[in-house]
């Protein structure tokens, strides 16, 4: 994991990793370069959580099967205060019944 993109493309190019993670441009994105051994790198880059320049992205990944999606913070948001009220909704319903 480093903080620059051209540092982490470089060390891509190399075919010492499977997987190079980067910040700093802000934009989430999920991209394979080739490298010098034949082979492909996958480059990640989160975005941004806060919303700066984009819309507020993660990534999440299954690193055994090297499966990964961008998400949209928001969407996670809403999905888990709805989550919630539906928990919160049987916490309750099963307290009536005792």
């Amino acid at each position: 994991m480093v903080h620059y993109p051209h540092y982490a493309k470089a060390m891509a190019t190399t075919g010492d990793y499977d997987l190079v993670c980067n910040g700093h441009e802000h934009k989430a994105r999920i991209e394979e370069i080739a490298n010098v051994k034949g082979g492909k790198t996958l480059r990640l880059d989160p975005g941004t959580t806060a919303g700066i320049g984009s819309k507020p992205t993660y990534i999440l990944g299954d690193l055994e099967k090297m499966e990964f999606e961008i998400r949209d913070v928001h969407s996670t948001i809403s999905r888990r205060r709805a989550d919630q009220q539906g928990s919160d909704r049987i916490v309750r319903a099963t307290r009536k019944h005792v």
